[in-house]
């Protein structure tokens, strides 16, 4: 019997779909007097033999799948020759080694520099070889870019009061703001902000990150603009400056980008409107700048 001729005998892949999800053919027009079920003639052991064939070539589509993750990494000073940072999981020691399609190492700041504690939040395969040492990302793309700026009272921008620094390590950029306690495992940013003493390592309040994410745009048809949206803790938002900036060829970012004040949606969850002059453009790159309050 054949589909092309047959009065409503199911299709192929119909057939196919059910061998697999049934273990049989099902007649789609069980009972018609004008024609005779078209699958009686084949045996139960050739469909169990193709169901068998089917759940064999499924089972290797699993392995046929590069496995990909979202991480967020951090700007830092170098401890590697020849690298000018080192760039480190966010909430880990891991330094990454990024790689493009063609497996070269690709570098983020194309020759431009970047700030230290800016964070990029990178989605990407993780099955590639990479130097010993290193953790290797074939990335996809680039979510988002959140970059620290200095203030009155954090000369150096990288989110860490500048008495708070003196006073607990004698001198200026001595700790990142998010390099990780080796006791608590808390980072030195959510030690400043909870007044903990960072010599002691006795915070206990749940670790937090301590960084805009899960960042999106959304275009408001009434506003003929986008929104811009950001999770952050709740808990510690009002301890800093939200500036949103923008660039058409990543080459200068200047601001403010956002028309009005970082108004709160629900706990946790904030948004930015952008300009309408920024959001009507055919190109335009946008990153989040923090900075300590003052």
């Amino acid at each position: 019997a054949s589909s092309e001729t047959e009065p409503l005998m199911a299709l192929p892949l119909d057939a196919f779909r059910s061998i697999i999800r049934t273990g049989v053919i099902v007649d789609s027009a069980p009972g018609d007097p004008a024609r005779p079920n078209p699958y009686a003639g084949i045996s139960a052991p050739s469909i169990l033999s193709a169901k068998s064939t089917f759940e064999t070539l499924l089972a290797q589509v699993i392995g046929t799948k590069r496995p990909v993750e979202t991480w967020h990494l951090v700007i830092g000073p170098s401890t590697t020759p020849l690298h000018q940072y080192d760039y480190i999981r966010q909430g880990t020691a891991d330094k990454f080694f990024l790689v493009n399609r063609f497996g070269d190492r690709e570098l983020l700041e194309q020759g431009l520099g970047l700030p230290q504690g800016a964070v990029f939040e990178i989605t990407g395969f993780t099955d590639v070889t990479s130097p010993a040492g290193f953790t290797g990302l074939e990335f996809i793309r680039i979510e988002s870019v959140v970059t620290p700026l200095a203030s009155d009272t954090d000369t150096n921008g990288n989110l860490l009061d500048d008495g708070w620094e003196n006073v607990f390590f004698g001198d200026l950029g001595v700790v990142g703001p998010f390099d990780l306690h080796p006791v608590s495992g808390h980072s030195y940013l959510q030690y400043h902000l909870t007044g903990a003493d960072p010599r002691s390592g006795s915070l206990t309040t749940p670790i937090v990150h301590l960084m805009p994410v899960h960042i999106y745009l959304e275009w408001i048809p009434i506003a003929t603009a986008y929104d811009l949206h950001f999770q952050f803790p709740a808990e510690f938002v009002n301890s800093f400056d939200f500036t949103l900036q923008s660039s058409e060829g990543l080459a200068v970012f200047a601001g403010p980008a956002n028309n009005g004040a970082l108004v709160p949606v629900s706990p946790g969850n904030y948004r930015f409107r952008l300009h309408i002059s920024e959001s009507n453009l055919d190109a335009n790159f946008f990153r989040i700048g923090v900075s300590l309050k003052n």
